[in-house]
């Protein structure tokens, strides 16, 4: 993860389903390990079922010049 992503100053986009994405700040993580935030069900489902095959197809909710990372 790059060192902005480690400070907070990030992004992640969690593709759902169809016309589906969801934004969460890099230290989602975070919040839920040391604050005991719960997301919502259908973002839970969504990190869930992540396929990293989506970082090839183009996103309106992603734009063209930004860094993707994949996570496993």
């Amino acid at each position: 993860m790059t060192e902005a992503a480690l400070r907070g100053h990030a992004e992640l986009r969690i593709p759902s389903r169809p016309g589906v994405m969801f934004a969460a700040p890099t230290l989602v993580a975070h919040y839920v390990d040391v604050h005991s935030y719960g997301p919502p069900a259908d973002f839970i489902e969504a990190v869930r079922g992540y396929d990293p095959g989506w970082m090839v197809e183009p996103s309106p909710w992603v734009p063209d010049h930004v860094d993707r990372l994949a996570f496993s």
